[in-house]
């Protein structure tokens, strides 16, 4: 996060530290543990305990900690967004949550999902096909790929490909969603 960090005991016991002001290291009360993952945002957190809910938490005014009401487990999530979080529940579905400006050509019917990662303006996701879309400031891109990981920086993004190949791009301007040759 932003002047924060958290991480996971091999206990399963989550501490966060660093910077507090918007309630980011306070993880929530009702929560001991134990935790399986964590994610972080610019001043939010969430993470999935072992009951396989997600929660999250700090920075609510854009509503980015607040957890849509949508039966879980969780099998994919990610708060590394500025203002924005997205998930993905057991069926697939994908949901994000924030300002709705970050959302704009967020990819439709193409699910179910296997993975995504919010970046500060821009969010990627990999459905089940193994294909890659990004949306959010700056350009959509839609690739087939296949890809099998994709996370998403503050202008940047990385992602494999099934061939075991590493491809990172961005980092021109806010547009870090050009795919390399």
């Amino acid at each position: 996060g932003y002047s924060f960090t958290c991480g996971i005991t091999t206990d399963g016991k989550l501490h966060c530290f660093g910077e507090d002001w918007e309630g980011q290291c306070s993880r929530p009360p009702a929560v001991d543990g134990p935790w399986r993952s964590v994610s972080l945002g610019y001043h939010h957190a969430c993470g999935v305990a072992a009951d396989g809910k997600l929660r999250c938490w700090g920075y609510v005014s854009g509503q980015e900690a607040s957890v849509p009401a949508v039966a879980g487990p969780w099998k994919a999530y990610s708060a590394g967004g500025y203002t924005q979080t997205c998930g993905i529940p057991a069926d697939g579905d994908l949901h994000c949550w924030g300002p709705h400006s970050l959302w704009k050509g967020m990819p439709k019917g193409k699910g179910p999902w296997r993975t995504v990662a919010a970046g500060y303006y821009h969010t990627c996701g990999v459905n089940a096909e193994g294909a890659l879309f990004c949306w959010g400031d700056g350009e959509n891109v839609n690739d087939a790929g296949p890809w099998s990981a994709i996370d998403a920086g503050w202008y940047h993004t990385c992602g494999i490909r099934f061939d075991g190949e590493l491809y990172c791009w961005g980092t021109n301007g806010r547009k870090a969603k050009h795919i390399p040759a």
